[in-house]
């Protein structure tokens, strides 16, 4: 989902320019230039805003309910506080959004 989304953006907000690779693997004895920093900086700048929504936010960047409950749930399953830190009424508001989330992208 989130590529999709990145490369449907990408295609409607083009790079204006397109910066030179510059070598940014350096060895220990290697110096990083100011070029080097600079011109990563700016494509990292450039790659960002090209899949950036018009209203500012990155769509699909972040997976919310569907990524981080099945850890809450598990954890609180494992130590044995589920029941006291979900309450049946939060359980079944959980469940509600959740099936509510699956079918706004199915």
């Amino acid at each position: 989902m989130v590529i999709f989304a990145a490369v449907k953006f990408e295609k409607e907000n083009p790079v204006p320019e397109v910066l030179p690779q510059v070598k940014v693997k350096v060895k220990e004895s290697e110096e990083v230039t100011e070029e080097a920093v600079t011109a990563t900086v700016k494509r990292a700048l450039n790659f960002y805003s090209s899949i950036q929504a018009h209203d500012g936010h990155w769509p699909g960047d972040y997976g919310g309910p569907m990524f981080l409950l099945p850890g809450l749930v598990i954890t609180l399953s494992i130590t044995g506080a589920l029941n006291a830190v979900l309450s049946d009424e939060h359980k079944k508001e959980k469940i509600l959004a959740l099936l509510e989330f699956r079918m706004i992208f199915l």
